[in-house]
């Protein structure tokens, strides 16, 4: 398929806004859908309507590779069901986006575990995203609780899924993959919210509003608009883009809930953003020369 970089890179932007607003609807559920069920549903329908758009690619599933791809949606599955008690306990939404996006720090990290070499920037990142924990938990007016703690989880399982995933989408279709690890979260998720959580199902109406865009928009849109853009532009070039996610996460938080960040905690955040991007210094630079190169070409 042809390159098309800009186009490539306003689609991520809307992944982006996709996946930032999906805090916003998951938050809004779980103000009366217990957190394991919400998530198992959301998880398994949008898994459902994912695979309905790869039906030729699941076709070519080997069954061989079932093992490994399930192992993969479990991971997926613990990080989320982390993440969700950290959306549901976490006392600052801005915050725990800040907290989450670490997931793409720390894997890199991980990758040094499966034969890879941790370059130069790895290490100049975290110290600084260190000072950026530091900073947070110096800050009087915020309390690092289980929320908190429940975000940094997530990340550690959400940068060990990275890993794993982008070994098992070596054989298998980005799309097909992704269908079968929502599928497998929610299947997994459920049967656990069945006998721990309290089924009370008689919510206000507005509720499945809320539930039926962070299916639609928040999952199933978001991942096939990120698996179409990725085949729009050399691979990599989406991973500074994404990184995005966090900021806006911040912004709907403050336009939604009224979320303020006290001086502490806009260092904090400002350290771990730099510090992610420091991971993504060759993706910058790659960035910023193929803007020249085009503008060049006119």
């Amino acid at each position: 398929m042809r390159t098309h970089p800009f186009k490539a890179d306003l689609l991520l932007v809307l992944v982006t806004l996709l996946a930032s607003s999906s805090w916003i609807f998951s938050k809004e559920v779980l103000a009366e859908l217990p957190p394991l069920l919400f998530m198992g549903l959301r998880f398994l329908l949008a898994g459902l309507l994912l695979a309905a758009f790869s039906i030729g690619e699941l076709r070519r599933f080997h069954r061989r590779d079932t093992g490994r791809v399930l192992l993969v949606g479990a991971v997926f599955a613990v990080g989320i069901t982390f993440w969700v008690f950290g959306l549901h306990l976490g006392t600052h939404l801005g915050v725990g986006g800040f907290l989450t996006s670490m997931g793409a720090l720390l894997a890199p990290l991980i990758a040094i575990l499966f034969g890879e070499r941790a370059g130069r920037a790895l290490w100049l990142a975290l110290p600084i995203a260190g000072c950026g924990l530091a900073a947070l938990s110096l800050d009087s007016h915020f309390v690092f609780g289980i929320g908190e703690w429940s975000y940094l989880a997530s990340a550690l399982f959400f940068a060990l899924f990275i890993n794993l995933s982008a070994r098992a989408a070596v054989k298998t279709s980005v799309i097909a993959l992704t269908a079968i690890q929502l599928v497998t979260v929610g299947l997994l998720l459920i049967p656990i919210s069945w006998f721990f959580e309290n089924w009370n199902l008689s919510v206000t109406t507005g509720i499945w509003g809320w539930f039926a865009a962070s299916v639609l928009l928040g999952s199933a849109a978001r991942f096939l608009i990120q698996t179409y853009s990725f085949k729009l532009a050399p691979a990599g070039h989406g991973a500074l883009v994404l990184t995005l996610e966090p900021v806006w996460v911040a912004i709907f938080a403050a336009l939604w809930y009224a979320e303020r960040m006290e001086p502490m905690q806009l260092l904090g955040c400002l350290l771990i953003f730099i510090a992610v991007l420091t991971t993504r210094a060759k993706s910058l630079y790659a960035y910023v020369q193929a803007i020249k190169h085009a503008k060049q070409a006119r």
